[in-house]
C-alpha cells in the first residue's frame, strides 16, 4: 500500500478525482469534444499537472521545520519566513523574481514593476485559478516587513469572520498562527483585508 498522502496532497488529490470524475460524465464543450493545445495534450491534463505541482510546493513549504517562526538574530524575537516560502513556490512554478532575501514589501515592489506578473482585484477569482495550476499570490504591505502567501490549488472555504467563501493558502507566520494550510482569513488580520494585493503569474496560466 503506498504511504498516506500529507493532508494538502489528500485534499488534492480528492478533490481532483472528484473533478476527473466530472469530465468523464459531463465532458467540457459537449459530448466527444476534447481541448488541446496544437500537439494533441489536453489543457486539463496540463492544468491538473500544474495544480499538482502547486500543491506539492505548498504542503512542501509549509512543512519545513526551517520554516517554523524561530529566532534568528538572537535579539529574542522570533523571526517568519513567509519570504522563503514564497520564493520556493515561485521558483518550484518556474519563477525566479522573488527572491528569499526580499522582505514580503520588496516582493510586491517587484511585482507590481515586473513583465509577467498581473494584480488581480476580485478575490472570488483565486480559488478557481490556484486549481487550474496558476500561482497565485496575496500579500499586504506592513510597517516592516509585511506578509505574502500563495494560494493552494484546493476550494474555497467559508469565513465566518470575513463573511462569506475565502481561497486556502500555504500561510507561513507567526508561531501563533502556525504554519500550514488555512483559510486566508487565518494568514491576515481583518484590517488587512482591504489592502491585500493579489497577483497572478501569467507564465502559469493556461
Amino acid at each position: 500500500m503506498p504511504p498516506v498522502l500529507p493532508g494538502l496532497l489528500s485534499e488534492f488529490w480528492a478533490w481532483a478525482y472528484k473533478k476527473a470524475l466530472v469530465m468523464l460524465t459531463q465532458p467540457a464543450g459537449g459530448i466527444g469534444i476534447v481541448e488541446t493545445l496544437g500537439s494533441g495534450y489536453s489543457v486539463e491534463e496540463d492544468r491538473m499537472e500544474k495544480a499538482a505541482k502547486l500543491a506539492t510546493l505548498c504542503a512542501d513549504a509549509v512543512s519545513n521545520p526551517e520554516w517554523i517562526a524561530h529566532d534568528i538574530t538572537g535579539d529574542g524575537i522570533a523571526e517568519t519566513f513567509c519570504n522563503r516560502a514564497a520564493a520556493s513556490i515561485a521558483e518550484g512554478m518556474g519563477c525566479l523574481d522573488l527572491r528569499p532575501d526580499q522582505t514580503a514589501n520588496q516582493m510586491i515592489l517587484a511585482m507590481m514593476a515586473l513583465p509577467g506578473w498581473r494584480q488581480e482585484f476580485d478575490l472570488a477569482r483565486v480559488a478557481p485559478l490556484a486549481q487550474r495550476g496558476v500561482l497565485v499570490m496575496l500579500a499586504a504591505v506592513g510597517p516592516v516587513h509585511g506578509h505574502i502567501v500563495a494560494a493552494a490549488p484546493l476550494p474555497p472555504e467559508e469565513s465566518g469572520s470575513w463573511g462569506g467563501p475565502v481561497p486556502m493558502v500555504a500561510q507561513v507566520g507567526t508561531a501563533a498562527i502556525g504554519n500550514g494550510i488555512k483559510r486566508l482569513s487565518q494568514a491576515f488580520k481583518a484590517a488587512d483585508r482591504h489592502e491585500l494585493r493579489i497577483f497572478i503569474l501569467e507564465a502559469t496560466e493556461s
